[in-house]
């Protein structure tokens, strides 16, 4: 994961873009192109001045369309979601190649068609939990193979397997008592084989606010139905490379509706913003 993105398949920028490898046993082309990691978190190496501004989409004034509860993110950024009458989530969008619809069996994703480029993911559940997400390529030849592991219904452990290069990348996670993620805890093997895992590096994350983070995704390249790693919002991401300082402004409900990020050592450059809105 990588919140991920942080080794997807996922949510950028959720969030939910890619937790980019610093110290590498892996390739970058391998894990940050595949792997968004997190979704909180911008590219590492996109100074803040290049970053466009967002903007939030104005009302298209169809009143055709159901109206939900005002709370679901529907767009942070350039990262857009979309969902069903239900509220479920049906589909995530990004200004990157990841993109996808998620198919539903009774009430539960089953299938994620990727939508910009000719693959799609299968999950397998282990009661109410997605134990393992296996991509295919567009001549239904296995990609990747991601394994899940949980502790307290919190995601602990996510391991990708390619079958494209042969490596494997192991993420664990660490949480504060609020449920936020506080470091993941990257690690590779070129032969693939776990017994030859060799620690890369951290990401971690830390002055969390006390308003609800809004992003439903861990990942980008992929949704795990109720796994979250944020239970509130960030105000750092750290990799060896660099530090990333969020700021938020907050609507009346609490909810974020602006972050601003600043790469710490660079004042002089302007700070990107993501702007939320909601369905």
């Amino acid at each position: 994961m990588k919140v991920l993105c942080i080794a997807a398949i996922v949510f950028s920028a959720i969030s939910f873009s890619s937790c980019k490898k610093d110290s590498i046993i892996l390739p970058d082309t391998e894990h940050s192109s595949d792997k968004p990691g997190d979704s909180e978190s911008p590219q590492d190496t996109i100074p803040s001045d290049t970053i466009p501004q967002d903007t939030i989409p104005t009302d298209s004034g169809d009143t055709e369309q159901p109206q939900g509860p005002g709370n679901l993110l529907s767009q942070m950024g350039t990262i857009k979601l979309s969902y069903d009458a239900t509220y479920q989530l049906t589909g995530y969008d990004s200004y990157s190649n990841i993109g996808y619809t998620i198919v539903y069996e009774n009430g539960r994703p089953v299938r994620l068609n990727f939508t910009k480029h000719p693959s799609y993911a299968i999950y397998t559940y282990e009661g109410d939990l997605v134990s393992e997400i296996v991509t295919y390529n567009g001549y239904n030849e296995v990609s990747y193979r991601h394994h899940f592991t949980y502790a307290n219904g919190k995601l602990i452990r996510e391991s990708q397997r390619s079958y494209i290069s042969g490596f494997l990348t192991v993420d664990d996670y660490s949480y504060d008592a609020n449920g936020n993620l506080i470091r993941i805890a990257v690690s590779g093997a070129a032969s693939g084989q776990e017994s030859d895992l060799k620690f890369s590096y951290n990401v971690l994350y830390g002055n969390y606010d006390s308003q609800p983070n809004p992003m439903p995704l861990i990942s980008s390249e992929y949704y795990l139905p109720g796994v979250k790693l944020f239970t509130n919002n960030p105000g750092y991401r750290e990799t060896p490379s660099s530090k990333e300082l969020y700021t938020y402004v907050y609507s009346s409900a609490g909810l974020p509706v602006e972050r601003a990020t600043k790469l710490e050592g660079y004042s002089h450059v302007p700070a990107a913003i993501h702007r939320y809105s909601y369905w």
